[in-house]
């Protein structure tokens, strides 16, 4: 019977001491899921953050991007006009540059005319002008008649061409 008694009397003890464990540890596990959840708050605020910094980012460069390939389509306006212009520029020297260029070579292929070497050297000269300009065969045949006027004059002097 001192059992029977002593439960009986000390029964609340142990009640209040089970409850309060029960508390405790409701206690412990109810501060680490409220700690978990303000870790996945800050984690969701922290990655909302980042995208809204990120999608900011990418707004920023596409405009940038956007802005860069206006800016390339006009240089290549601007140069694809250049390039126009200098083809009529060019076209205009070489209108001008292959008629005295064949000009001269009539002078050099008149019968009679001596080619000096002076005058072979500077016809070599316009000949390399005329060709960098994008002369056509005309000026080709006439370099071609010169030369064996040249080679000819050469030959009748006994000397080399390469002299």
């Amino acid at each position: 019977m001192e059992i029977l008694e002593w439960i009986a009397k000390y029964w609340v003890n142990w009640l209040c001491v089970l409850v309060a464990s029960g508390i405790g540890i409701f206690a412990k596990h109810y501060v680490k899921l409220q700690k978990k959840a303000m870790e996945d708050k800050w984690k969701d605020k922290e990655k909302n953050m980042c995208s809204k910094i990120i999608e900011n980012f990418d707004e920023k460069i596409s405009k940038v991007e956007a802005q860069s390939q206006e800016g390339d389509n006009k240089l290549h306006a601007e140069l694809d006009h250049l390039h126009a212009e200098i083809d009529t520029v060019e076209s205009g020297v070489l209108s001008i540059q292959g008629k005295q260029f064949r000009d001269y070579c009539e002078r050099l292929l008149e019968k009679g005319h001596y080619i000096t070497v002076d005058e072979y050297e500077e016809f070599e000269t316009e000949y390399a002008v005329y060709k960098g300009l994008g002369g056509n065969h005309r000026g080709d045949a006439l370099h071609d008649r010169v030369v064996d006027k040249v080679q000819a004059q050469m030959r009748s002097e006994n000397r080399s061409f390469e002299e």
